[in-house]
């Protein structure tokens, strides 16, 4: 019995070792970023896909701060910010910029109601999925000095929670632009930011 307990104590203190190295690796370091604005933007659509990546992202999301909805400013006339809500109006794509701040890394969550489909750019060699909701909306989601050879993908993806789209915004800022795909006219999507 004593041998069971002791093995158990230093299982709970590997997890526990496990954990706070996670924790502790969270925190990106000056050294420690990608290279470039593309390879930053493929790390952050990376967490927008089922993955193990994505799993323990939301496990230690808490320890990133949320952006706060002052941070975020539409660039034109398609859309709105109206204290936690995003209105987005039918047939128009919406850039919204999300301001530079000093913490190294933010996390930007933005949720629709349940007959919504946030959907994120297919992977080449991705087969091209069916998309059924009611309300589909496109989400490009770039870190600011993104890479300006993206090109529109052949199809769309829902993101891995369809009505629920994250992802890490480091401390330069970034580029969001969102597209309802099924609005008719004098239709607006609505989305809250958490």
């Amino acid at each position: 019995m004593e041998q069971n307990k002791g093995l158990i104590i230093g299982l709970v203190l590997l997890l526990c070792l496990f954990a706070l190295a996670l924790a502790l690796g969270f925190r990106p370091r000056a050294n420690d970023k990608p290279a470039d604005a593309r390879s930053q933007n493929r790390e952050a659509s990376r967490l927008s896909k089922d993955s193990w990546l994505s799993g323990m992202d939301d496990l230690l999301a808490p320890l990133a701060p949320a952006i706060k909805p002052a941070e975020i400013q539409p660039l034109d006339n398609h859309c709105r910010r109206d204290g936690g809500t995003l209105s987005l109006s039918a047939d128009s794509s919406c850039l919204i910029k999300i301001s530079p701040a000093k913490a190294e890394r933010r996390t930007l969550h933005l949720r629709g109601a349940d007959n919504y489909q946030l959907l994120i750019p297919v992977d080449t060699g991705e087969a091209c999925p069916q998309n059924s909701a009611p309300v589909r909306v496109r989400v490009k989601f770039e870190l600011n000095e993104a890479d300006s050879k993206w090109e529109e993908p052949l199809c769309w993806k829902p993101a891995r929670d369809p009505q629920h789209f994250k992802a890490p915004v480091l401390a330069k800022g970034a580029n969001l632009t969102l597209t309802c795909e099924t609005c008719s006219d004098g239709q607006t999507a609505r989305f809250a930011l958490e």
